[in-house]
């Protein structure tokens, strides 16, 4: 697991329980620190059929469809084997599915880097190593001969049928991203879950 950090800080480039979300919402929204995905839930509480996320093709999710799709994103995230504090690369163009991403990750403890879709071969293969990603997402999940690094696709054909892990609250690091302003190496600003609004 990686170990907790305070925050916006920088990091030098070298380097509960079977509830549904309805449910978890209401016994944990009085708790200062109320992480991003619980204000989520109260959507889907109170306006389930409303438009979520529209992407940039017009394509349209409401809170219900989008609260499946992180569903069946966390399932498949979690029959990959992986848990909490893995470290996870995406290298996505904006959508509907990177945003259902977002969530199903954060709800599983696991910890993103995103990789501009920009990046040559070789900036991609350094970051992944810098981060020690355990996972490569990207639309086809196609990863090149050499890189080390398992791939995995963000859509899947068909629903899958796949044991959903329960719903929990993670307080941790979700985010490690290139930030600008260095003076030298490239440096990770990292981000937690618990202090996300306050930053």
């Amino acid at each position: 697991m990686a170990p907790a950090c305070t925050g916006r800080q920088h990091h030098d480039a070298h380097g509960r329980h079977g509830k549904t979300p309805e449910a978890v919402f209401r016994l944990t929204h009085k708790e200062p620190s109320c992480m991003f995905q619980q204000q989520f839930f109260s959507m889907v509480a109170r306006h389930r059929d409303y438009p979520a996320v529209v992407d940039s093709h017009g394509k349209t999710r409401s809170y219900g469809e989008l609260l499946q799709d992180i569903d069946q994103l966390r399932a498949r995230l979690h029959a990959a084997g992986l848990r909490e504090g893995d470290v996870v690369a995406t290298q996505l163009g904006n959508s509907t599915g990177y945003v259902a991403l977002l969530f199903a990750m954060a709800s599983l403890g696991l910890i993103h880097c995103p990789v501009s879709v920009a990046s040559s071969t070789h900036q991609r293969a350094m970051r992944l190593g810098q981060v020690g990603a355990a996972l490569l997402i990207t639309e086809a999940g196609i990863v090149p001969a050499g890189l080390g690094v398992p791939g995995f696709t963000l859509y899947s054909p068909t629903p899958v049928n796949l044991k959903t892990p329960a719903w929990r609250d993670c307080a941790g690091l979700m985010r490690m991203q290139e930030t600008s302003g260095s003076i030298c190496a490239p440096k990770l600003a990292l981000w937690r879950q618990d202090r996300l609004y306050r930053e």
